[in-house]
């Protein structure tokens, strides 16, 4: 999904992802709901990771683009 390393590379791409590149990519409103949902569990688990801390959030950008597109 080429989010980078680290939270703000990681909220900086959800700003240029589009809803056309995501299913370009093949990538399906339910497979972006799953990763959210891992990568929130991962920063419950382990708050000090610092790569899933920045990926719950751009996930739900893509979740949420995937609802604006209906």
């Amino acid at each position: 999904m080429k989010w980078g390393t680290g939270r703000a590379q990681n909220l900086a791409r959800a700003g240029t992802v589009t809803l056309q590149e995501m299913r370009a990519a093949g990538i399906t409103r339910q497979m972006a709901q799953s990763w959210r949902d891992f990568y929130s569990y991962v920063v419950q688990m382990n708050p000090a990771n610092p790569s899933a801390a920045g990926r719950a959030q751009p996930m739900q950008h893509v979740v949420d683009l995937f609802d604006k597109g209906k």
